[in-house]
């Protein structure tokens, strides 16, 4: 039997749990994840997951946050003017939308508080922070010339919302200005209201 190794192009079934179990990613209920092991198109901690495995070989591994969706930083907030917001959409505390960066991509945040002057975004992916639960299955190592499609958005740290929540498209960006220290004095106002 082949053990799954760096730069092998490999087929998996997985679910990501949390530890209440409840399980925030699956794909086997869609298609297996194929992805080059060690090339950054899933989390660490599944590429350190199926590294030694065999086909057939099923495993659970506790992924701690850095291997997987990153700790929890302050510094992903981010203080916008509420003059910036478009006016099209009401903004409520919890709200995800979908913002364009700089580089052309859509991300979603979710708005981490607000009061009649500012609005504070949160850019944190919505696992960050946590420790999950990863149930692996390597169902095929394939052929070194195989090329391996990317493997699916669910299982890169990427952000998205819960699937009771739909992002509204905020349609504008807005600027980082004083974000770090501004978000702190700002975090401690909404505290205390």
């Amino acid at each position: 039997m082949i053990n799954a190794q760096v730069g092998d192009v490999v087929k998996v079934d997985l679910d990501i749990k949390l530890d209440d179990g409840t399980v925030v990613v699956s794909s086997r209920s869609c298609e297996p994840i194929t992805f080059e092991i060690g090339a950054g198109e899933v989390i660490r901690g599944i590429d350190n997951a199926v590294i030694g495995m065999t086909e057939g070989e099923s495993k659970t591994s506790r992924i701690p946050p850095e291997n997987a969706f990153g700790r929890y930083s302050g510094k992903r907030l981010i203080l916008m003017n509420r003059d910036d917001f478009p006016s099209r959409i009401e903004p409520r505390k919890g709200q995800f939308l979908w913002v364009r960066k700089v580089n052309g991509k859509k991300d979603v945040v979710q708005i981490a508080g607000l009061n009649d002057s500012h609005i504070i975004l949160d850019t944190n992916h919505l696992l960050a922070g946590k420790e999950i639960i990863l149930d692996i299955e390597l169902l095929e190592v394939l052929s070194p010339d195989h090329p391996a499609p990317k493997a699916a958005s669910v299982t890169n740290p990427k952000r998205s919302p819960p699937p009771n929540e739909k992002p509204r498209n905020g349609g504008r960006s807005s600027k980082t200005v004083g974000a770090q220290q501004g978000t702190q004095v700002f975090q401690h106002r909404l505290e205390g209201e």
